[in-house]
């Protein structure tokens, strides 16, 4: 690894910022002396997109992440990936807590299979809520 350094004109012309080494996480890697716009591949779909100069200093800086990780995925599949791990844990912690006398939770349940794309078992959560409200009436 060697430093990563921008010249005066890139500072000038705002294609690249000063870091702040003392700010940053660095072991085996050494620190960032400058930040520029970086592309990379995203892993989940293929497409590139750009590590900004500015996500590099809130990474390394505020994150306090060490200077060599990088983002595997664009913002988007980022999202969706996050989107679905909460979508997983709500969904775990729903069925571990679960009431099957308890039509919401049962409702609830279904619902979030759905979305996750689990039409059969949304179905089955589904018809067990509706008996429940039956049995109650």
């Amino acid at each position: 690894g060697h430093f990563e350094w921008a010249c005066d004109n890139c500072f000038d012309t705002n294609r690249a910022i000063e870091s702040k080494i003392e700010e940053q996480t660095f072991c085996d890697s050494p620190p960032y002396l400058a930040y520029v716009d970086k592309s990379k591949e995203c892993q989940a779909c293929g497409t590139e997109f750009i590590f900004s100069k500015e996500e590099q200093k809130y990474w390394y800086e505020d994150l306090k992440f060490w200077v060599q990780s990088i983002p595997k995925n664009c913002k988007r599949c980022h999202k969706k990936i996050r989107d679905e791990r909460n979508l997983n844990t709500r969904l775990s912690k729903l069925i571990k807590n679960l009431d099957n006398q308890n039509s919401e939770q049962l409702t609830v349940l279904s619902q979030l299979y759905f979305e996750i794309g689990k039409i059969e078992k949304g179905k089955h959560y589904s018809t067990l809520a509706k008996k429940v409200v039956k049995m109650k009436k």
